[in-house]
């Protein structure tokens, strides 16, 4: 590929182009070039062979959204700023961008940005196994691909575990390209990013979830804790009591998919009635005082993330997470109040209306029962004060059921 040079001073392009088309069969690598935009506008520089799957620029100053573009044979587009990490470092650099194929040449154009520039280079080999899943596990917890699967031909990671007592789910979004179809190359070259560029232990985030509802494992919990257990490196320098769940893809610029969102809801029932946790409830956290239990990264540190459309999908997915909870503790699906029956709740009493002899039943989210009792016709009252505080699945006779959170 030849880079088109632009004579302008505040526009300058860069190619970078491999010496030879190199085999499928490339080794796991991340590479670090530095280079003068003012020195090298207009020309190419050539890299011994290899292809690159992924890749972020790095620059010793502040830019904006429109001011690092790729250009390749079949894509031109803006690279994201990386927000948080500016915040925190000082540092500033582009959100990873995956391609959709391994590329062996590509063009960065400048727009207002001179100076060093480091672009930190990614490759990684293909995964030629199969990755579908079809069915849910019989507990519950939603099918997830195996770190076994996705860290094919991938070092694996060697570090001490922590476990992670989980009062807070956080919501990101990975921030690559939406066009992208092979979830499992965009999971393994997140992996190697984050290990290998940002020097982390492993994977930062507890789940990924990809737009066509696959899940997948992120981050290895060895033998000691399970996948919902471990502490991540996701929630701006303080992840004790959090999991992170990532959303493959861009939701600042396109809508989340409804496979994405049932899966992710899916993995948030289970998740909450596992911990006990209140879907539409907070849990004080150390960043932020009223963190709901499922909220979205941009609630700990300046970023966009999990971006504004998945951001405003969130109380949506607090209320199907709180109803799929409810078909997890009933027998049949959960409808609201129907027919002559209906149960009320304030103020620590339940106000049950019937015009039958029946009988009150209220389970937690592990399915016990903790309160049962018999209810004549007519108006009656009953105090739930000795309960803690928690969701209950609240069901009178088999028909009229609700969900009640008490604080």
């Amino acid at each position: 590929m030849k880079s088109q040079y632009v004579s302008t001073i505040l526009q300058r392009t860069v190619t970078i182009l491999c010496s030879c088309i190199c085999s499928a069969a490339f080794p796991q690598t991340v590479d670090s070039l530095f280079f003068s935009v003012d020195t090298l506008a207009g020309r190419q520089i050539t890299l011994p062979c290899r292809s690159y799957t992924s890749f972020v620029v790095e620059t010793r100053s502040a830019f904006s959204y429109t001011a690092i573009t790729l250009v390749t044979e079949n894509m031109s587009t803006t690279l994201v700023p990386d927000e948080e990490l500016s915040e925190e470092s000082g540092i500033h650099r582009t959100t990873l961008f995956v391609f959709p194929s391994p590329t062996d040449s590509f063009t960065l154009r400048f727009n207002k940005v001179g100076g060093i520039v480091k672009v930190i280079m990614v490759s990684i080999p293909p995964l030629l196994l199969p990755v579908t899943i079809t069915e849910k596990a019989t507990d519950g917890e939603p099918q997830a691909i195996d770190q076994s699967v996705w860290r094919t031909n991938v070092a694996d990671p060697s570090y001490t575990c922590i476990f992670s007592d989980v009062k807070n789910i956080i919501i990101h979004h990975s921030e690559t390209w939406n066009s992208l179809t092979d979830y499992a190359s965009v999971v393994r070259n997140i992996y190697v990013y984050h290990t290998r560029s940002n020097g982390w232990s492993d994977i930062g985030y507890n789940y990924l979830v990809a737009p066509d509802g696959t899940i997948f494992k992120g981050r290895d919990p060895g033998l000691d804790f399970g996948q919902d257990e471990v502490q991540g490196a996701h929630f701006c320098k303080a992840n004790a009591g959090t999991m992170g769940i990532c959303v493959i893809g861009n939701y600042n610029t396109a809508e989340p998919t409804a496979e994405s969102l049932d899966a992710l809801t899916d993995l948030l029932a289970w998740k909450c009635k596992k911990n006990n946790l209140d879907p539409g409830g907070t849990h004080p956290h150390v960043l932020n005082d009223t963190l709901r239990v499922i909220d979205g990264h941009r609630l700990g540190c300046t970023t966009t993330c999990p971006g504004q459309y998945l951001y405003d999908e969130l109380p949506a997915i607090r209320q199907a997470t709180l109803e799929k909870m409810g078909d997890m503790a009933t027998t049949g699906a959960f409808r609201p109040d129907t027919g002559s029956s209906s149960i009320g709740y304030r103020g620590g009493l339940l106000t049950v209306s019937t015009n039958e002899k029946t009988a009150l039943c209220i389970v937690n989210t592990l399915g016990c029962v903790v309160q049962y009792q018999s209810v004549t016709p007519g108006i009656s009252e009953f105090s739930v004060n000795k309960l803690s505080p928690g969701i209950y699945f609240c069901r009178l006779g088999l028909k009229t059921r609700r969900i009640i959170a008490i604080n």
